[in-house]
């Protein structure tokens, strides 16, 4: 299960959701400000890490933003991986 944190008017979000859907992955989608507040996503990341989105997961294990997922899908050899 692919979850996708995101926020309005964010580049990087449409990017990650395109590549998904050009890949026929099904995933959730959780926008900032309905299903989720900042303190609710900093509580799943590493203190380190800025509070950025998108913030991606599989399985729950955070794979990272876009370039996270156009790794993962590379390493894992889903088709249609384009940057």
């Amino acid at each position: 299960m692919y979850k996708i944190y995101t926020k309005e008017n964010c580049p990087w979000c449409v990017k990650a959701k395109q590549l998904m859907k050009s890949c026929g992955v099904a995933y959730e989608e959780l926008k900032l400000g309905e299903n989720f507040t900042r303190e609710d996503l900093q509580a799943l990341l590493p203190k380190t890490l800025p509070l950025t989105v998108p913030q991606i997961f599989v399985y729950n294990k955070r794979i990272g933003g876009y370039e996270g997922l156009a790794e993962y899908f590379e390493n894992h050899g889903i088709i249609g991986t384009q940057q």
